[in-house]
Protein backbone atom coordinates (compact mmCIF):
# COMPACT_ATOMS: atom_id res chain seq x y z
CA UNK A 1 0.00 0.00 0.00
CA UNK A 2 1.15 3.27 -0.91
CA UNK A 3 0.15 6.99 0.06
CA UNK A 4 1.44 10.43 -1.77
CA UNK A 5 2.65 12.79 0.70
CA UNK A 6 4.33 16.28 0.40
CA UNK A 7 7.87 17.16 1.94
CA UNK A 8 8.56 20.52 3.51
CA UNK A 9 9.93 21.55 0.64
CA UNK A 10 6.53 20.72 -1.42
CA UNK A 11 8.24 17.46 -3.11
CA UNK A 12 5.54 14.56 -3.52
CA UNK A 13 6.77 11.64 -1.55
CA UNK A 14 5.38 7.84 -1.90
CA UNK A 15 5.13 5.95 1.23
CA UNK A 16 4.80 2.66 1.19
CA UNK A 17 3.30 1.24 4.32
CA UNK A 18 3.52 -2.67 5.21
CA UNK A 19 0.82 -3.12 7.68
CA UNK A 20 -2.64 -2.86 6.76
CA UNK A 21 -4.61 0.61 7.91
CA UNK A 22 -7.87 0.00 9.54
CA UNK A 23 -10.34 3.26 9.30
CA UNK A 24 -11.68 4.03 13.02
CA UNK A 25 -13.36 6.66 14.99
CA UNK A 26 -12.20 5.86 18.77
CA UNK A 27 -11.91 8.21 21.82
CA UNK A 28 -8.97 7.38 23.54
CA UNK A 29 -5.95 8.90 25.90
CA UNK A 30 -2.41 10.06 24.98
CA UNK A 31 0.27 10.28 27.91
CA UNK A 32 2.56 12.97 26.83
CA UNK A 33 5.12 14.47 28.83
CA UNK A 34 3.06 17.44 29.77
CA UNK A 35 0.37 14.97 31.32
CA UNK A 36 -2.52 12.79 29.36
CA UNK A 37 -4.96 13.98 26.86
CA UNK A 38 -7.80 12.96 24.90
CA UNK A 39 -7.60 11.72 21.47
CA UNK A 40 -9.62 10.16 18.73
CA UNK A 41 -7.87 7.12 16.99
CA UNK A 42 -8.47 7.96 13.32
CA UNK A 43 -6.95 4.93 11.81
CA UNK A 44 -4.58 2.25 13.30
CA UNK A 45 -2.46 -0.62 12.00
CA UNK A 46 0.33 -3.01 13.68
CA UNK A 47 2.85 -0.18 13.20
CA UNK A 48 1.12 2.40 14.03
CA UNK A 49 -1.97 5.12 14.30
CA UNK A 50 -2.82 8.45 12.58
CA UNK A 51 -5.06 10.60 15.66
CA UNK A 52 -6.45 13.86 16.25
CA UNK A 53 -6.32 16.08 19.54
CA UNK A 54 -6.69 19.15 20.65
CA UNK A 55 -3.03 19.57 21.78
CA UNK A 56 0.15 20.45 20.51
CA UNK A 57 2.57 17.48 20.04
CA UNK A 58 6.16 17.62 18.55
CA UNK A 59 8.23 14.56 16.25
CA UNK A 60 10.16 12.99 17.79
CA UNK A 61 7.62 12.85 21.03
CA UNK A 62 7.36 9.20 23.15
CA UNK A 63 4.00 9.12 24.55
CA UNK A 64 1.88 6.36 25.70
CA UNK A 65 -1.20 5.45 23.80
CA UNK A 66 -4.30 3.55 25.32
CA UNK A 67 -5.84 1.55 22.69
CA UNK A 68 -8.83 -0.32 23.97
CA UNK A 69 -7.81 -2.47 27.26
CA UNK A 70 -4.19 -1.73 26.18
CA UNK A 71 -1.27 0.73 26.75
CA UNK A 72 0.50 1.07 23.60
CA UNK A 73 4.49 2.97 23.37
CA UNK A 74 5.01 5.15 20.19
CA UNK A 75 6.73 7.58 18.84
CA UNK A 76 5.01 10.83 17.38
CA UNK A 77 6.78 10.73 13.43
CA UNK A 78 4.69 13.75 11.77
CA UNK A 79 2.01 16.59 12.94
CA UNK A 80 0.00 18.32 10.62
CA UNK A 81 -2.74 21.11 12.83
CA UNK A 82 -3.71 18.98 15.44
CA UNK A 83 -3.48 15.63 13.51
CA UNK A 84 -0.30 13.17 14.82
CA UNK A 85 1.43 10.25 12.89
CA UNK A 86 2.19 7.57 15.44
CA UNK A 87 4.85 4.77 15.34
CA UNK A 88 4.03 2.16 17.67
CA UNK A 89 7.45 0.57 19.24
CA UNK A 90 6.94 -2.60 19.32
CA UNK A 91 4.31 -3.44 17.19
CA UNK A 92 0.82 -3.54 18.56
CA UNK A 93 -0.94 -7.72 18.24
CA UNK A 94 -3.16 -7.93 15.54
CA UNK A 95 -5.67 -9.43 18.57
CA UNK A 96 -5.73 -6.55 20.17
CA UNK A 97 -6.57 -4.15 16.65
CA UNK A 98 -9.47 -6.86 15.94
CA UNK A 99 -10.51 -6.48 18.87
CA UNK A 100 -10.80 -2.63 19.32
CA UNK A 101 -12.76 -3.04 15.70
CA UNK A 102 -15.56 -5.36 17.13
CA UNK A 103 -16.45 -2.38 18.93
Amino acid sequence: MSNAAENREGKTLTVTRAAKRHKVFVPSKMLLHSGEERVHILDISQAGARTFGSFTAKVGDLVELTVGDEQVTARVRWVKDRTFGLEFDPEMDQAAIDQLLKR
